[in-house]
């Protein structure tokens, strides 16, 4: 069956938009909907959903549906409607507040952000959008990102040189101690962040320590799969597997199996796999492990966004 690209984005803007404005707004009715079941089951043809505040609560055939008094009836015949979906790593930052209408408009109701510039922004509109001031998808956002420090300091080094901005530099933290790891984890708590996110791990007993208070905190670890990263105590792994998930089969079938027995979730990105399929992240490993190895800074940061990278 072939679903109209249109019909999800209609109904679910007219659900955002009533949720961005008053809770208190009329009920809506999407009447002769047909429901597609996600889970694998059958479609549903002529369903009615009903919708009070940002809550469904009712979905089933449109002649046992009871639609109260005062209800806005939308006809919905000749649409679908499925789940609102997730994109579960997004840098919505980096593209403005105009992002988020257009998520909602692809049918992208729930975002896991993770991090790069603009903490501040991203935490007023996770906010804004839950009461219902501002129209968007609910939003998990990342701390600002933790680097190894000397690939910071670098990197920072390497965008003076080239008298470029260094803007990015400014939320990212490169611990050095378990100390510091563990007061980075408090202050970020403190800061509301949804969950912490590591793209270039610190040295193991750093890691280790920073996964540790984050447990003890309650707040989620989240990060790039990149030598050295912890095999468990870790919520999520980003992208592919650094090196490059070629190399050793055994290897990361163990792993897999890993996260698979600690509940570790693994998000492909497939979107960008083949960039990430290009290890920038592994040339820093393999310079900490070889000791004659001299690689230029402005190497590894000659296009903008390695940096950067998220």
């Amino acid at each position: 069956m072939r679903i109209p690209r249109l019909c999800l984005a209609v109904l679910l803007s007219t659900v955002a938009l009533t949720s961005a404005g008053s809770q208190s707004a009329s009920p809506i009715a999407f009447r002769g909907v047909t429901v597609v079941d996600v889970a694998g089951g059958p479609s549903r043809p002529d369903q009615t959903v009903l919708i009070s505040g940002n809550r469904i609560v009712a979905v089933g055939a449109s002649r046992d549906v009871r639609v109260p008094n005062g209800t806005r009836i939308v006809d919905a015949r000749g649409k679908y409607v499925i789940p609102g979906l997730w994109d579960l790593h997004t840098h919505v930052t980096m593209f403005g507040r105009s992002a988020l209408a257009l998520l909602l408009a692809n049918g992208v109701t729930g975002i896991r952000d993770m991090g790069a510039v603009h903490f501040v922004h991203a935490k007023a509109w996770r906010d804004s959008i839950a009461r219902g001031l501002m129209l968007g998808p609910r939003m998990r956002i990342a701390s600002p990102v933790v680097e190894h420090p000397e690939w910071l300091r670098r990197a920072r080094a390497g965008y003076e040189q080239a008298g470029a901005s260094t803007e990015w530099a400014r939320e990212r933290f490169g611990p050095r101690t378990a100390d510091e790891a563990e007061r980075f984890v408090d202050s970020v708590v403190a800061l509301g962040a949804d969950h912490i996110k590591v793209r270039n791990w610190p040295a193991p007993a750093v890691s280790e320590a920073l996964v540790g208070r984050a447990r003890e905190r309650g707040i989620p670890v989240v990060g790039h799969a990149n030598l050295p990263f912890p095999r468990v105590g870790v919520s999520s792994f980003e992208h592919s597997v650094f090196p490059s998930h070629t190399a050793n089969p055994a290897m990361i079938d163990t792993l897999f199996r890993t996260w698979a027995d600690s509940g570790t979730a693994y998000v492909p990105t497939l979107v960008t796999w083949s960039s990430r399929e290009i290890p920038l992240d592994t040339l820093r490993g393999a310079a900490r492990q070889s000791a004659d190895a001299n690689l230029s800074l402005r190497t590894s940061c000659s296009a903008r966004g390695v940096a950067q990278g998220v």
